[in-house]
Order: C-alpha cells, then sequence, then structure tokens
C-alpha cells in the first residue's frame, strides 16, 4: 500500500480551513522546543495504533525531517491504519 504524503505548505492550507488529526513523532524535548499547532505528541517509540484515539479523517504524520514520520506511517499502517498521510520534510 502506497502512503500518501502532503508538504508542509500543503498542510498549513488544510489547517487554515479547520482542525486536523496531527501527531507529532518527536521526543517530547524535541516537542517541547516548538511544534505545529494543534499537534499532539506521540513519540516514534511509543506509537501504537491502537493507542491513537483518531479525531476521524486523514492522520497527518510530522517529525523534524520527515525521516520518522515515514517510519510511523509505514508502522501505522502495518498495524491498520489505513487513512496516513506522511508530511514530508517535517
Amino acid at each position: 500500500m502506497s502512503i500518501a504524503s502532503i508538504s508542509p505548505a500543503e498542510l498549513h492550507a488544510l489547517a487554515a480551513h479547520g482542525q486536523l488529526d496531527l501527531v507529532d513523532v518527536r521526543t517530547p524535548a524535541e516537542f517541547a522546543s516548538g511544534h505545529a499547532q494543534g499537534a499532539r505528541n506521540l513519540p516514534l517509540d511509543r506509537l501504537a495504533a491502537d493507542a491513537l484515539g483518531r479525531m476521524g479523517g486523514p492522520l497527518y504524520v510530522i517529525c523534524q525531517g520527515g525521516t520518522r514520520s515515514g517510519k510511523a506511517c509505514a508502522q501505522l499502517v502495518s498495524a491498520g491504519v489505513t487513512d496516513v498521510v506522511d508530511v514530508l520534510g517535517g
């Protein structure tokens, strides 16, 4: 299964039209230093598909540079979460 992706600029434009289900998979310290508005922190090493508490609609996954978000998306898809979007480049 191919994982959808979006640029940070596209995510920003979508966020201007309403609330998004956005998960930041960086460490708590990285998240505390600054994060996208409305994001919740679920570090990659603690990410569990059954504990997401989904809002409905696509789940956007973000990190600092794009590597961890890609891994998180693959992990979520393997766990059966089908509507995930990787925010490329963090």
